[in-house]
Formats: C-alpha cells, structure tokens, sequence
C-alpha cells in the first residue's frame, strides 16, 4: 500500500538535484534537524461490514495531548527562498477509543499512529534588518505514511483480551504550511523555531480481518531545531 511514497521521493530528490546545477552559489547549503512537539486531531475512521458484514463501525480514536519526533532536511538557498528535501516522523499513543454502530460505546486501548513523511519544501526569508531574528514562511507537499495501529478488546459484546483490531501501513499525498524564525549564533549556524500544521489526507487501509477502513491524519507541530549553512 506504500508503492504511492517513491513518487513525492522522487520529486523531493529532484528539487535538491537542480541546485547542484548552480556551483557559483553552492555555499548557500544547508542542512537542519529539529525536534517536534505534536499535538494531532482525534482520527475518525470508518470501518466497512462492521461489526456485522453489510454495517458501517464509526470510530474515534482518542489520542494523548502530545505526541513526539523529530526531522532532518537538506536545503539550498536562493537568495530570499530555499527549497529542500525532508524527512520526519512522529509518534503519538492512543489510549482509548470510541465505536458507533450505531450505538456507542468507549473502550481503552493500546495503540497510536506513527506518521513518517517525505516532503518537498520551499521558504520565503521576509527580509528585516535590525531585529536580530529572521522570520520565514513556508509550505511542502509530499508523501505521509501512517503505521495505524489498534489492540483492544472488540467493540461490542461482552469484554475480551485485547486483540489486534488494526495493524496497517496506509499513505497518501500530505502537505504541510510553516512559519518561523531563525536565530542566528554566527554566520553559518542558526537555532529554528516553527510552527507547523500537517495533513495526510483521507488514508485507506484494512483492519486484521481484511475489511477496508479510513482515516484521516491532520494537526498542529512545533518544532525545534537547529541550522547549519555550508
């Protein structure tokens, strides 16, 4: 179900490629990593021909306030815009869930979605003086591959062990918007602050009994990080 991810691969690879292309400005390289704080929507997911074939299982799944991760990129300067190639991935745990079909029931569970991307992104520097800080926007598009994971007791009926309900790798087209700022601590190193929303889209993918399901993955990051320009 990942065979989608190579193509946001392939064009993220492409961008920083081209810059190669332009030796006479290749000391405005850069690389950057960060930490991230993320805080996601509660994912509503639909079920099919459950709990019964020919029903419909509507679930929540309640996540933990906050999630963690990190990333790494690798960017090249254009005067005011940069362009680069990203890689991050966080992980936020689920502890309980939420089923109507058609009534509802609130069951704990051990689970959660771990999201790893593949972006390709592009920054506008805003040009201010004198402010000892350099704002910037930003926005990527590319690849979100969500592992989609479930182990509770079933959702109706009398209580069970926990059982693997969902255990899947679903992706699609992600895009993300940023704003930030840098703070620079010499001429070729910076400490990063930005926000960060995400959305992975609408995710198809099916449970352990073979039945499809969706998903979606949006919500808020905070990252913090660090620069270095070569």
């Amino acid at each position: 179900m990942c065979s989608g991810r190579k193509y946001p691969i392939i064009g993220a690879a492409a961008l920083v490629a081209s810059a190669t292309s332009t030796p006479a400005i290749a000391q405005d390289w850069y690389v950057s990593g960060a930490a991230t704080i993320s805080v996601l929507d509660d994912p509503d997911s639909i079920i099919h021909n459950a709990p019964i074939p020919g029903a419909t299982l509507y679930i929540t799944n309640v996540l933990e306030d906050t999630g963690w991760g990190g990333q790494i990129a690798i960017g090249h300067r254009f005067g005011p815009v940069r362009i680069e190639a990203e890689v991050g991935r966080t992980r936020t745990d689920a502890r309980r869930y939420v089923v109507t079909a058609p009534i509802s029931n609130d069951l704990p569970q051990i689970g959660g979605d771990t999201v790893t991307r593949f972006m390709a992104n592009a920054y506008f520097d805003v040009p201010l003086k004198g402010i000892g800080v350099k704002p910037y926007l930003g926005a990527g598009v590319g690849d979100a591959t969500v592992h989609v994971t479930t182990k509770a007791s079933r959702p109706f009926g009398p209580p069970t062990a926990p059982t693997q309900l969902i255990d899947d790798h679903v992706n699609g087209v992600a895009w993300q918007a940023m704003a930030g700022m840098a703070v620079p601590l010499s001429a070729r190193f910076a400490v990063t602050a930005q926000y960060r929303y995400m959305s992975g889209g609408t995710l198809h993918g099916q449970d352990t009994r073979g039945q499809d399901f969706q998903t979606k993955i949006q919500g808020h990051n905070v990252d913090l990080g660090v620069r270095f320009s070569f």
